[in-house]
């Protein structure tokens, strides 16, 4: 990548976000750390805390304009629970939207179609879905990796098991350690893209075992990552029983300039590969191929590949008494009721040009400090 011209960063979180670094991870002894087991499992024990597991919320009810707990089924008749201060909605970007449409918090119009009252009226809700996507090309290797001779039988399973140990190893590790975020032109003011080696062929491969079976073909991909799409979706109901999924329209590449940003990323990542110093690593590309030169022939390869990347944003949006669209406070309080508030990823009234996992544990942070009435901390001299 140096040699390639492309900077180098120790942080991508940090001051400079731009250039190639290894990934960041929640991580600890050896394992992946979740929130949950940060954060819900230390708690578990608190005489305050019930947790109710196989349980689906229907509705948030209200006295009037104040939330005053909510309604759900565990397998049984429904029951409701009460709330004495506040009832704090964390679903997701998918679901947050969905409960409080449920509840009769959204577009009047949307929520008489499916026969709910209306409680207020909030058009933004369910609307502004922003996520990343992503599109990849592969190339062969002209040699067997390390992901390839470490994915023989008798390896793996000692892998396995030392990764289940937690003792680390081939098996603890995810398979693209090595990630860019890079501009595909010079006037943008901050890193469009997010540049990330699969360093294997993780879609295809198998434990192998001579004389009983050959090692798989060994490949890897170079993914590409638009960080900041700008076409939205929305999510609606399909109807009013909280059992059916909501009906999530993403509407990915809804603009020419998504197409723009996908297509110079995918062109760099070729001409990356091309270098001399991966010349040495990477063979025939397999996919879309190198005869796949034309604007139509990337596009025809990125609609048949591209997926998202799962870092859905923006459904009960964040922002100020002027903006029409707004669904939550900066204080994240659902505007026009009490006692609610809206604490996950749909909050964010835009993507940012990275993961969503950190950001919004950040905002749980935060979140907390603001239910509790604690004072800000004061600013960082960075």
């Amino acid at each position: 990548a140096r040699d390639a011209q492309y900077p180098f960063t120790e942080d991508y979180n940090g001051e400079q976000p731009d250039g190639f670094t290894w990934m960041q991870a929640t991580l600890r002894h050896g394992r992946r750390w979740s929130a949950a087991a940060a954060y819900l499992h230390p708690a578990l024990k608190r005489p305050n805390l019930t947790v109710k597991t196989k349980a689906l919320v229907e509705r948030i009810e209200f006295d009037g304009e104040r939330a005053i707990g909510i309604r759900y089924g565990q397998g049984g008749p429904s029951v409701s629970a009460r709330a004495e201060c506040e009832v704090i909605l964390s679903g997701g970007t998918i679901n947050s939207p969905q409960l409080l449409m449920l509840s009769g918090i959204g577009d009047p119009a949307h929520l008489r179609d499916h026969g709910i009252d209306v409680v207020m009226p909030l058009r933004g809700v369910g609307q502004n879905l922003a996520d990343h996507t992503s599109s990849a090309f592969i190339f062969r290797r002209h040699d067997g990796g390390p992901f390839q001779r470490n994915m023989r039988f008798d390896r793996v399973v000692l892998s396995l098991i030392r990764a289940y140990l937690g003792k680390g190893g081939f098996a603890a590790d995810l398979p693209f350690g090595i990630t860019g975020f890079l501009k595909t032109t010079p006037d943008v003011p901050a890193p469009d893209i997010q540049m990330l080696f699969w360093m294997g062929a993780t879609t295809t491969a198998s434990p192998w075992l001579p004389p009983f079976k050959k090692a798989f073909t060994d490949s890897f991909s170079v993914r590409i990552m638009p960080m900041h799409p700008t076409s939205r979706g929305h999510v609606a109901l399909a109807s009013s029983r909280p059992e059916d999924a909501a009906i999530i329209h993403q509407n990915f590449f809804g603009t020419e300039e998504e197409w723009e940003t996908m297509r110079r990323g995918l062109r760099m990542a070729r001409e990356l590969v091309a270098s001399p110093r991966l010349k040495v690593f990477g063979g025939e590309e397999i996919a879309p191929g190198a005869d796949k030169q034309s604007d139509a022939e990337i596009d025809t390869h990125i609609r048949a590949t591209m997926g998202t990347v799962h870092h859905p944003v923006g459904t009960c949006k964040m922002g100020p008494d002027t903006d029409p669209e707004a669904v939550v406070d900066g204080e994240l309080r659902v505007r026009g009721v009490d006692g609610l508030r809206v604490v996950d990823a749909s909050v964010m009234p835009d993507l940012i040009g990275g993961a969503t996992n950190a950001p919004v544990i950040m905002m749980a942070e935060k979140a907390a400090d603001m239910i509790l009435g604690k004072e800000p901390l004061p600013p960082a001299d960075v």
